[in-house]
């Protein structure tokens, strides 16, 4: 969607306001919106048309207007932002919706135990509707009134998704039968969600496209492992991720890498709140929002922000300079990141669990954490992918591949591609599936915990006989194999009767069974290595992943001498290679939660660079500072005199 590639800068409008809130938009004024959006540096906003209440925020025939609303809010907001060249798009709660859930029970959501999904009586929350009921055609009759009547740029539904496994209301229950499918199957009840799904979203992205095909169309909750199946009903792809919120620090990270090779226009969303939405009163600091904003630019997503705006209809003065002050850094970035391309090494593959893709987060996020701590430069793919893209696969911990994915797997290593795989992944049957290494599954640790004796001078380790905190495999060599580690029991596990000191006992004999062993270009490790680091944090791991990277693969992109927070990514934008530093220092705060507050430059970092041909200069954007540089093929070597939260580093090819 090459239109929305300019649109670095954009505003996730939030306006859940109850029906018993009387003073609504009294002091709503278009003019100072849009003034106030402008001294923002906001290029595009996604406003409100109906909310989770079921309320909405214009002049509908269809649907409920909020009954103390005397404006057409959604109009005015419309006419003054195309007066000043601000993008709009609608907002519209399908999922989620008060008023008609409390009058139409028959239209709610009914888990397997016959619950339905709303609020207990004495409970706030909301109620959530089936995409399988009448409820979809007066969804439908709304988004079609907004398209014909208000000048939008898009649509945002929000809230897409089915109960899991399965919605059992009447409808489903009715559809399933006609269907031939099986209420009582967990497999049935989830094909049929993805049916309803599915249905709904080509629905309206062909309702939205019949109106206005340049529009834009988002369908939020359904970005996950599987979305390369729903990629068509998208225009692009919002990643909603709220680092303090439930969403965490890793959940961007990762999901970034998976999208963005989907082919389509990327966007981050976070918000300016302390905690998640709705947080009135909570407002990040400047550092907080820059380095939020900074990892989108540096993965090659554009940027949003979310708000909630007052009942009162009056946007935050407070907020807005927090947001203008961040989306002023942002608007002089834009040159160096108007359509540029991450270019990457090593892809984290997708397992799956039964027929569907799964997220392993604390593996797979384990992993995300590993390589970007590392500064290797990575995507994360599904089994659909090409794989030649990239030098190195990792397979982490669990998970299934398909017979298809086998054979790509083999061509892959035929190729001169790598693999890294760890504990059950590609385990089937007891058997492992994984194409170039032969090891034949024995069972899994006796004892607890057991403990791994790196003997690969690779590993850049102590000789130490190191714990192993997660149950991992016992595995044996069919062929001749390299092993790189082995394994070790400790006396006894520990329980009531067998324990000594604080924790685990002590390594006491080895075991017949290596903890790590290569075969050609194809490296194992018999436990949860990714799982383990993510948990523990264990730096050995993360030393024994780092170690078989470079046995695998010598040459890399990036080198940079710099603290394991700075996270590094390099883009290609036409006859550039732009290296982001992005300066990650969180704080602790509160009960869990990292905020960042202060942030210490760095300095004099070195940095080099795969560029392959002499750069005719290099230099700092947006400051346009020259760096004096040597090449000596394939790097190119230069001094980064500081980095504060986010630094370009430019190479002009």
């Amino acid at each position: 969607m090459e239109k929305l590639t300019g649109y670095f800068r954009q505003v996730h409008l939030d306006f859940h306001t109850s029906p018993i809130i009387e003073d609504i938009c009294r002091d709503f004024d278009a003019r100072k919106f849009v003034e106030t959006l402008k001294r923002a540096h906001v290029n595009s906003v996604t406003v409100f048309a109906k909310c989770h209440h079921g309320m909405s925020y214009f002049n509908t025939k269809v649907g409920i207007k909020h009954p103390h609303l005397k404006i057409d809010l959604l109009g005015e907001i419309v006419e003054e932002c195309k007066r000043e060249d601000i993008r709009v798009v609608a907002y519209i709660s399908v999922g989620w919706d008060n008023y008609m859930g409390e009058r139409h029970p028959e239209w709610l959501q009914c888990d397997r135990e016959g619950r339905l999904l709303r609020p207990k009586p004495y409970e706030p929350g909301w109620y959530t509707l089936c995409l399988n009921t009448p409820y979809v055609d007066y969804v439908k009759a709304q988004t079609k009134e907004v398209l014909e009547n208000y000048d939008v740029d898009g649509i945002f539904f929000d809230i897409v998704f089915q109960v899991r496994p399965g919605c059992l209301c009447y409808y489903c229950r009715k559809s399933m039968k006609e269907q031939g499918l099986d209420i009582e199957s967990e497999e049935d009840l989830e094909e049929h969600s993805l049916r309803v799904e599915h249905r709904f979203m080509k629905m309206m992205r062909d309702l939205v496209k019949s109106i206005k095909p340049e529009a834009t169309v988002f369908f939020n909750g359904r970005i996950g492992p599987n979305l390369r199946e729903e990629a068509e009903y998208f225009t692009h792809f919002e990643i909603e991720s709220l680092p303090t919120a439930f969403w965490g620090y890793w959940h961007f990270p990762f999901y970034v890498r998976f999208v963005r090779t989907l082919g389509k226009p990327v966007v981050g969303m976070t918000a300016r709140f302390h905690k998640g939405w709705g947080d009135f009163g909570g407002v990040k600091t400047i550092e907080q929002l820059e380095y939020e904003c900074a990892t989108m630019l540096a993965n090659g997503a554009l940027c949003s922000i979310g708000d909630q705006m007052h009942p009162r209809g009056k946007l935050e003065d407070a907020v807005y300079e927090i947001i203008g002050q961040v989306y002023r850094g942002v608007e002089e970035k834009e040159e160096w990141c108007r359509k540029a391309r991450p270019i990457t090494e090593i892809a984290i593959m997708l397992r799956k669990r039964g027929k569907r893709y799964f997220v392993y987060e604390r593996s797979d996020y384990g992993a995300t954490k590993i390589l970007l701590e590392l500064k290797y430069q990575f995507d994360v793919i599904d089994q659909e992918a090409d794989f030649s893209k990239y030098k190195v696969l990792i397979i982490p911990d669990e998970g299934s591949i398909s017979d298809e994915c086998e054979d790509k797997l083999k061509d892959f290593l035929k190729r001169g591609g790598a693999v890294i795989f760890s504990h059950s992944a590609t385990l089937s049957d007891n058997e492992f599936r994984m194409p170039g290494v032969d090891v034949e599954y024995i069972d899994t640790f006796k004892y607890r915990p057991e403990y791994i004796e790196p003997i690969s001078p690779i590993f850049k380790l102590p000789t130490h006989k190191y714990v192993v905190y997660e149950q991992g495999l016992h595995v044996k060599p069919k062929k001749a194999c390299e092993v790189l580690a082995k394994l070790h029991r400790p006396y006894f596990s520990r329980t009531y009767r067998t324990f000594t000191s604080h924790a685990q006992a002590p390594a006491y004999a080895e075991l017949p069974y290596p903890a790590i062993v290569r075969s050609r270009n194809v490296i194992y490790i018999s436990f949860p290595i990714f799982k383990a680091y993510f948990i523990h944090g264990y730096h050995v791991y993360k030393r024994i992943v780092e170690g078989c990277l470079e046995l695998l693969m010598p040459e890399r992109l990036v080198k940079v001498k710099a603290p394991v927070s700075m996270e590094v990514t390099l883009l290609r934008q036409d006859n550039r290679l732009v290296v982001h530093l992005v300066n990650f220092q969180p704080h602790r705060r509160g009960l869990g939660t990292e905020y960042i507050e202060e942030v210490f430059p760095l300095r004099n970092l070195e940095l080099e660079v795969r560029t392959e041909d002499e750069p005719s200069r290099v230099y700092m954007a947006p400051q346009r500072r020259e760096l004096e540089f040597s090449y000596e093929k394939p790097y190119t070597r230069c001094v980064v005199p500081e980095v504060k939260i986010h630094q370009m580093v430019v190479f002009e090819i």
